[in-house]
């Protein structure tokens, strides 16, 4: 007999946030006890003492893939609702109803990203009436992450199709408080209990101070980047004309719920800020610097067209993918760690909450978080070390910065955080502990009333 089936279409080895979150719950779910099978759309997908069934996607049908041949993607892309997952739905209900039969669980857990396979969670509750947790490493209702739709049609559906899985499940758990909140206040009143939040973490072994890991005390200051950025288009266009009607066409029919200001997530502000630094100190000339690392969304001659354009290729500079293990050196070696969030152009505050929030709070790096208002400035607000200015604050960065280069060069005491006393909070060992609150919780009600 099993604890629960749990439905995950994302899990490594693809390196996907919503993977990696999933990934170290129920990791941390096994290590307290938990049985567990797993069933994922990721191939080569395994888990140490834990079975997991591969179902693949069988992708779109030939007519939709036909669209896409005849370079008719708009078309293609309102044919799809909400997104590609629902092909592996009926693969993954049919792989689920055999596991229920066999191994009987108690429960159902659904990690819905993409938003497509949680259908699979409320098909097998209303077949089984088993208890249902739905997990959400994302949310449609989250307009930082979804500024626009394919058509009103998408966003009307992506809706109520959120709102129904909540209404079918025991239990709801959301990575951002901001973004349950916002789905609570639309639910009936009986409904509202429901909401839990687990957000993502961070591991001390990969992130935390390690002895002789630490900045170069003779060397340059180091801003760094960790991760892709995806404004770089904003910036520079080499054929202008045809980028306006290529962008008038990709939009068309597009319902938009907010407008983002994607410029803000590049490094041109935080490189105009150095530059600012670098006028009022020229003595610290070739010693300040932009390090990006992390996948690149744009091309090479793209990143370097923006940087000649906004005349950065002195303070900037862009790397390729890094393995884990490198990512995680550069994030403890960096003097001043950098996120960046699309500036929300309307003012409103805004639910989204990046991964590597909870991984650089784990360091003892200090931050320079230009974030919007809403979840991650939140979250950020109380916690040491951490500069908060808004995305396209380029004054408030250069003081930032400026802070740091004194602290290096002048006093030779180089910055550094105490957040020794967060590492608990943010582990997964503690996330997992929440997840496991929250499923005993469902257990002891439904298992309770059928006494």
């Amino acid at each position: 007999m099993l604890d629960f089936v749990a439905l995950c279409y994302e899990f490594p080895p693809w390196l996907l946030a919503g993977a990696i979150w999933t990934e170290k719950l129920l990791a941390g779910l096994r290590d307290r006890g938990w049985k567990f099978e797993v069933i994922t759309a990721a191939p080569n997908a395994m888990m140490d003492g834990v079975t997991v069934h591969h179902v693949p996607n069988p992708g779109r049908p030939g007519w939709v893939r036909a669209l896409s041949r005849i370079k008719a993607d708009k078309f293609a892309g309102w044919a799809v609702w909400p997104d590609d997952a629902i092909y592996w739905n009926n693969g993954a209900v049919q792989r689920a109803r055999e596991l229920i039969r066999e191994r009987k669980p108690r429960m159902i857990v659904n990690f819905v990203m993409p938003y497509g396979a949680g259908i699979v969670g409320e098909r097998l509750r209303a077949e089984t009436g088993l208890p249902l947790v739905y997990c959400f490493s994302d949310s449609h209702s989250c307009t930082d992450m979804h500024e626009r739709f394919p058509t009103y049609f998408h966003y009307r559906y992506a809706r109520r199709l959120e709102d129904r899985c909540v209404r079918a499940a025991d239990a709801a758990i959301y990575v951002s408080q901001f973004n349950a909140d916002l789905v609570r206040r639309r639910q009936p009143a009986d409904q509202r209990d429901k909401f839990h939040t687990v957000r993502l973490g961070a591991e001390s072994s990969e992130f935390a101070p390690v002895p002789g890991v630490a900045p170069d005390p003779d060397g340059p200051v180091r801003v760094v980047y960790i991760g892709s950025m995806g404004g770089w288009y904003e910036w520079y266009n080499r054929r202008p004309t045809l980028s306006r009607l290529k962008r008038t066409w990709d939009t068309l029919g597009e319902y938009r719920v907010t407008r983002l200001d994607h410029r803000t997530h590049t490094p041109v502000f935080v490189g105009r800020a150095v530059q600012k630094v670098l006028a009022a100190r020229p003595d610290w000339r070739g010693r300040v610097f932009v390090d990006v690392y992390g996948g690149r969304v744009a091309t090479e001659e793209q990143i370097r067209k923006v940087l000649e354009v906004t005349a950065l290729t002195d303070v900037v500079r862009v790397h390729g993918p890094q393995a884990r293990d490198e990512i995680a050196r550069q994030t403890r070696t960096a003097d001043l760690l950098f996120q960046c969030v699309q500036n929300r152009t309307d003012g409103t505050p805004g639910g989204r909450i990046a991964s590597k929030t909870y991984e650089y709070l784990m360091t003892d790096r200090p931050i320079l978080a230009a974030v919007p208002r809403g979840e991650n400035w939140d979250y950020y607000a109380d916690k040491p070390g951490v500069f908060l200015v808004a995305p396209d604050d380029a004054d408030g960065m250069a003081r930032a910065i400026t802070e740091v280069c004194e602290a290096k060069f002048d006093r030779r005491a180089p910055l550094a955080a105490d957040r020794s006393g967060l590492r608990a909070e943010l582990s997964y060992t503690h996330r997992a502990e929440e997840l496991d609150a929250v499923l005993r919780g469902v257990l002891r009600t439904r298992e309770g009333a059928a006494r």
